[in-house]
C-alpha cells in the first residue's frame, strides 16, 4: 500500500474536525466573551495603503478579518491584509490595513471583521 496517499487524506479530516469545533465555540461556548462581527470599507491612505478603523465597545481579545470580492475593486493590487488591536491605548479600536502597489484616490475595499471581545 503506498502511504503517501494515505497521508493525504489526513489534512481533510483533521480540518474537518477542526471546523465542528470551531463552530461549537462559535453557538455560544464563550462564556463572558462575545463575538461580533462589522463590515468596514478601506479607503485610500498612499499608494501602497488602503486603510479603515472601527470600535468595538469593549476591549478586543482576538480579531480577523476578510476581503469582500466586489467588482471594480482593487483586490487583485492587494498584497497582504492585517489588523492591528489596540493602538493609541485604545483597546477597543481595531484598525484595519491592505497594503499593496497602484493604490490611487476613489479605491475603496470592503472587508468583513469578527472581533471577540472581552467581559466587561
Amino acid at each position: 500500500m503506498d502511504n503517501s496517499r494515505a497521508w493525504r487524506f489526513a489534512p481533510a479530516q483533521f480540518q474537518a474536525t477542526e471546523i465542528r469545533q470551531n463552530s461549537n465555540f462559535v453557538s455560544g461556548n464563550l462564556g463572558s466573551f462575545r463575538i461580533t462581527h462589522q463590515l468596514v470599507s478601506l479607503t485610500y491612505a498612499s499608494a501602497t495603503e488602503l486603510a479603515g478603523f472601527m470600535y468595538c465597545g469593549a476591549d478586543v481579545a482576538a480579531a480577523t478579518a476578510t476581503i469582500i470580492y466586489q467588482n471594480s475593486t482593487p483586490i487583485d493590487q492587494v498584497d497582504r491584509l492585517y489588523i492591528d488591536i489596540g493602538p493609541y491605548n485604545t483597546p477597543s479600536r481595531i484598525n484595519i490595513h491592505a497594503h499593496g502597489t497602484g493604490f490611487i484616490s476613489g479605491h475603496i475595499l470592503k472587508v468583513a471583521v469578527i472581533v471577540i471581545t472581552t467581559p466587561a
